[in-house]
Parts: structure tokens; sequence; C-alpha cells
């Protein structure tokens, strides 16, 4: 039953989101930590987790005849779970999310602030019942609600910390939320085709389904390749300025793995090339989060 609620929360995602705000956090902003910043920072990261894993839940939710298909035997709701069950996770984690945000949102005195929690909670859900089953515009509102997490940690550093963090920390926590964007994008259109069949099933109208799976790996394969051109650009940035940890990390862990994937797109014919694809971008954005520890050994916050 652990395994049925750990997939239906995609504990995995989860972990990553909760990493990668850490990790950035503590890599980029180097400040005497007041225990009231503390709290509502630790409030900010869970209310982003509980909306994110209530939006999981009512995706689910909306997507059983798909995922009968496309999941097969390892679809939870409505066969481990019941979906009402499900569905009375999703009103009580995104309630609850949404209150705790109102803290973190008091202490920058911002209506704007806590607008951002609450518009992802409805874009959620907005998702799941209609804009997932319209070609692209689902997918790039995931990617967005993405990036939106690190924003709003930024955000609420930025205001609280009165110009402690410095305007490097600043402009890294945006590169950052690029590439959240960029590669979330890649992986959901990844996933638009592993998943054609049940979604066809289903009668949505995804970009696969609209277009065909030659246009949209040239689709991928263009996002793919502005992430590649990026990451070149950063690799060749590190040698100019010797930073050389980052430099050996970019351009083994980064660059080329981002090359191997255009690689493989081009090749991908079947649903388990697919699949593995987006295992690869999964394993490529931990990759992504994991380097800014090394931030700190380059001198440039």
């Amino acid at each position: 039953m652990i395994k049925a609620y750990w997939r239906l929360f995609r504990g995995t995602n989860l972990l990553i989101i909760l990493l990668t705000l850490i990790l950035l956090q503590y890599s980029l902003v180097h400040v005497e930590y007041t225990a009231v910043f503390r709290i509502n920072w630790i409030l900010l990261v869970l209310s982003v987790i509980l909306i994110a894993v209530g939006g999981n839940c009512i995706n689910d939710c909306e997507d059983t005849v798909a995922d009968a298909v496309n999941k097969g035997e390892q679809c939870v709701v409505g066969k481990r779970i019941s979906i009402k069950t499900v569905k009375q996770i999703y009103a009580i984690l995104t309630f609850i999310g949404l209150i705790i945000a109102i803290f973190p949102a008091c202490q920058i005195h911002s209506i704007a602030f806590y607008s951002c929690f609450l518009l992802s909670a409805i874009g959620l859900y907005l998702y799941a019942k209609y804009l997932k089953q319209i070609a692209l515009v689902g997918n790039i509102l995931i990617a967005i609600l993405t990036a939106v997490p690190l924003l709003l940690s930024c955000w609420f550093s930025y205001v609280v910390l009165e110009g402690q963090m410095g305007k490097n920390a600043v402009y890294i926590y945006l590169i950052y939320s690029g590439f959240a964007f960029l590669l979330t994008l890649i992986r959901e259109l990844i996933k638009v085709v592993e998943d054609e069949e049940g979604d066809k099933v289903a009668g949505y109208q995804t970009l696969v389904i609209k277009i065909g799976v030659k246009k949209t790996n040239w689709i991928l394969l263009a996002l793919e390749t502005v992430n590649t051109i990026a990451m070149a650009l950063f690799v060749a940035m590190f040698a100019i300025e010797k930073w050389w940890i980052l430099l050996i990390y970019a351009l083994l862990l980064l660059l080329l793995p981002s090359i191997a994937l255009m690689v493989k797109t081009c090749l991908a014919s079947t649903k388990n090339d697919y699949h593995l694809l987006s295992s690869q971008v999964k394993l490529l954005m931990l990759v992504g989060v994991l380097s800014c520890v090394l931030l700190f050994t380059a001198n440039i916050l």
C-alpha cells in the first residue's frame, strides 16, 4: 500500500523538488537566518509540496481511462486506492497547502506572493480537468508550474533578507528556473509520445495525436538543441573563468548527456524508448540540481 501512495504522490518527483529548494537556498544564500525566516521558509516549501501532491491526486482521478491503457497493472487510482479517497486527499492537502502559504505571504506583506500559490492550485486543477487534453497548452502549464517554486523561494528570500541576498544569487535562481521550465517541457512532450495509445482511447487531443510522432520529435529536438546550446555556453564560461570543478562536472554530467539525449530522440521508435528518454531527462534534472552545491567553490556569489 505504501508503494501505491508513493506512485500516486509521485514521490521521486517530490524529492527532486524538495532537494532543489533546499540545495539552492543553502548553496546560494549565505547569511544568518532568523528563526522566523526558517519557519516561514519551511512553510513555503511544505505548501509547495502539499499543493503538488494534491495536483498529482486530482490528475490521476481524471486520467483513469488513459492510465488503464498506459500504465496497466501499475495504475493505482480505482484499483488499489478508490477514486473517492484520492479526491478527499486532494481536497485536504490542497486546502492545507493554501492555508500554510498565508504565513510566508504575511511575512513579506504580499497578496501577489500568495496569489502564486492559489493560481498554482487552480492551474493544477484546470490541467487535470481540461488543459492536458489540449495540445501543448497543458504541457507548457506544467513546465511553468515546475519553475514557480524556485521563483517563490527566491522572491521570499530576497524580500525578507533585505539586500543580504546578492544579485548573482538571484540570477542563478533565474537560470535554474529557466532550466526547470525547459527540461520539464521536454519531458512532458516525451511523455505525450509515450502515452499516445492511452490518450487516444481517452479522446485527448495531445500534440502527438494532432501532428504525429515525427513532427513532435522535431519539436523535441528543437527544445533539446536549445538546452544543449545553453549547457555548452555555460561550459565555455566555466572554462574561460577557470572554474575547473564546475567545468568538468558540466561537461561530463550535463553537456554530454544532453547531446546523448538528442541522439536517442532521433533513434527512438518504441514506447520503451520514450520511457527511457523520460527517465534520462529526470536524471539530467537531478544532476543539474546537484550542481548548485559546487557553486560556492567558484567565487561567483
